[in-house]
């Protein structure tokens, strides 16, 4: 069975890579199957992370909304943190990547991501670089919504915090995203 699950998982990988995401929630949705008959909530939160992300990767934003939340849900019952911090800073990335004018919608994904840079620094993870730049980008948000100064420092202050750690180990595309954000800052 285990086999099984794996070569499902692999498949449905490696389908996403190829833009087929018809075939990567098929393959998914298999793997989720297992876990659901197997009782395996890490195996399910698991699966309702990866299918979260391919959906919000095609912009399919309630699809998203809802497995990502379902992962969450699961990860908090089980208190698997390393999972719960990922669920929450993609709940966050997600309302960021939709453009929404909804200052409500804002607020939502700073929290995600303040309740995710906490869990971060908790497990002192290097990955904490990937919160600070999605909190970078939340704030130069709010600053631009509300004219609030403090939200363009906060977009500041976690800019500085991840900008070392983009440098070093994160690809040119990431690290020219928190670049973006810099630059928007300054033109705040």
């Amino acid at each position: 069975t285990e086999y099984i699950i794996k070569s499902y998982q692999l498949q449905s990988y490696i389908y996403e890579e190829m833009n087929d995401l018809d075939s990567a929630v098929y393959y998914m949705t298999k793997v989720l199957e297992f876990g659901n008959r197997l009782n395996d909530t890490s195996l399910v939160a698991s699966c309702y992370q990866d299918l979260g992300v391919m959906y919000g990767e095609r912009q399919m934003n309630k699809e998203s909304e809802k497995y990502l939340s379902k992962a969450l849900e699961l990860d908090s019952l089980t208190n698997n943190l390393s999972e719960c911090v990922l669920d929450l800073f993609y709940l966050a990335q997600l309302i960021l990547h939709k453009e929404t004018d909804s200052l409500q919608d804002i607020y939502t994904a700073r929290n995600y991501i303040t309740k995710s840079v906490k869990i971060f620094e908790s497990l002192n993870s290097y990955k904490k670089y990937l919160a600070y730049s999605t909190s970078a980008a939340v704030y130069i948000s709010l600053a631009h919504k509300t004219n609030i100064d403090k939200y363009a420092d906060s977009s500041l202050y976690y800019y500085k915090m991840a900008e070392p750690t983009f440098k070093i180990s994160s690809g040119p595309g990431n690290y020219r995203l928190l670049r973006l954000c810099y630059v928007d800052y300054l033109l705040y």
